[in-house]
């Protein structure tokens, strides 16, 4: 059976790494493609998680509202990255940042509802994606982490450091 070059280069996305290009081409049965121009808001902060992307070609902005109303850019993502991963795992959570595409973009959306179906059926492909998030989101907390102990050494005050402090009493797994 000829694979996709569309699942070839989804093998080759961290959060498929390790997957044969058959158990990619599960996932691949349950995305849904689609492009965006520049200048398009995927989603807001705020907004129900009803999805993850893949970023396959292009570039998105993901920014937060900050204590006074502002954007505050939070990082750039580009191809093979994926946004809205808390909306696989965390069962449609409101989004907690805006992306928005910084040039025009390809994309593979993973829809929650689909995914789950596949992890209720104890799908290896599904189970094998989930770890790969995992391990994404705990670099990103490792990166987190850094920050805070960047802002401590440099002083900040404690009010500063409150809503972060806070973020982190909060968090339950």
């Amino acid at each position: 059976m000829a694979v996709s070059p569309l699942v070839k280069k989804l093998v080759q996305t961290p959060i498929c790494r390790g997957l044969k290009e058959s158990e990619a081409g599960e996932i691949f049965e349950i995305a849904e493609e689609s492009t965006a121009k520049k200048g398009t808001i995927l989603f807001h902060e705020g907004d129900a998680g009803d999805s993850l992307y893949i970023v396959l070609e292009g570039y998105i902005d993901v920014t937060k509202k900050g204590p006074h109303g502002a954007a505050q850019l939070l990082a750039k993502i580009g191809d093979g990255s994926v946004i809205g991963e808390m909306s696989l795992i965390g069962g449609g959570a409101a989004r907690s940042a805006t992306a928005e595409a910084s040039s025009d973009v390809k994309l593979l959306q993973i829809p929650t509802t689909a995914f789950s179906k596949l992890l209720r059926a104890e799908n290896v492909a599904a189970l094998k994606v989930v770890h790969n998030l995992a391990q994404v989101m705990s670099r990103r907390l490792l990166l987190m982490d850094e920050k805070l102990v960047d802002i401590l050494d440099k002083g900040k005050k404690k009010e500063e450091l409150a809503d972060f402090q806070r973020i982190l009493n909060n968090w339950s797994f």
